[in-house]
C-alpha cells in the first residue's frame, strides 16, 4: 500500500497499456464493430482507432451533416463530384494556425542566419507538416500551407536589418528559384 502504484490493470502511461490496450481493443472494439454493428446499418461507416482512442463515422445521419476533430483534422460527410458520400478530412483550423506560428517563430529566430540554412529548415519543417497532413482531400489546405510559408519567409526576409525592402515579385523571382521551397502533395492515400 501507500507505493502510489495501481494493484491490478496496467499503469496509466505505462510501457505496456498501449500493446494491452490494442489487443483488447481488437477483440472488444474493432470486431464487435465490424461483425455486429456495420451489417446493421443502412449506409457505410468507419471506424477509426489510434491506441485507446476512437472515433466512428456513420452515413446516414438522418440528413444532418456533423463534422468533428480527430487526431489533428476536421472530419465532414461531403459528396464527389461523382455524387458519392464519403469523408473528407482537413486541417484542423488551430492545427494549420500553430504550424504557421512555428514558421513565424523559426523565421524570427534564423533571422541573421544565411538564407541557405533558413531555407534548408523550413524545408523540413514543409517535408514533415506533408508528411502528418499530406492526406487524399486535404491538397487545399497543404497549397495554402506553402502559400503562407512562402509568405511568412518573404516577410522575414524583408525585415533583416541593412536590407531595403523587396516586393512579392522579386522574392518569386529572386529568391523561389534557388531555394524551392517543397510542393504541396499528398503522401497518404485513402484509396490505397
Amino acid at each position: 500500500m501507500g507505493s502510489g502504484y495501481p494493484e491490478a490493470g496496467t499503469p496509466q502511461g505505462g510501457v505496456i497499456s498501449p500493446l494491452l490496450s490494442n489487443l483488447y481493443l481488437h477483440e472488444v472494439l474493432d470486431t464487435w464493430f465490424e461483425q455486429i454493428i456495420k451489417p446493421r446499418l443502412r449506409g457505410k461507416a468507419f471506424l477509426i482507432r489510434f491506441a485507446d482512442d476512437f472515433v466512428m463515422g456513420f452515413e446516414r445521419q438522418d440528413g444532418e451533416r456533423v463534422s468533428f476533430d480527430f487526431v489533428g483534422f476536421t472530419h465532414h460527410w461531403d459528396v464527389s463530384r461523382k455524387g458519392r458520400n464519403f469523408v473528407r478530412r482537413i486541417t484542423r483550423r488551430e492545427r494549420f494556425t500553430r504550424a504557421l506560428q512555428n514558421v513565424r517563430d523559426y523565421c524570427r529566430k534564423t533571422m541573421a542566419a544565411p538564407v541557405q540554412e533558413q531555407w534548408k529548415g523550413l524545408c523540413v519543417r514543409m517535408r514533415g507538416h506533408y508528411g502528418f497532413y499530406g492526406i487524399t482531400g486535404n491538397a487545399r489546405a497543404l497549397s495554402r500551407y506553402r502559400y503562407m510559408v512562402g509568405r511568412i519567409w518573404w516577410h522575414s526576409l524583408n525585415r533583416r536589418s541593412g536590407h531595403k525592402a523587396k516586393g512579392w515579385e522579386w522574392f518569386n523571382r529572386k529568391v523561389l528559384p534557388r531555394y524551392p521551397l517543397p510542393p504541396a502533395r499528398v503522401v497518404h492515400s485513402v484509396y490505397a
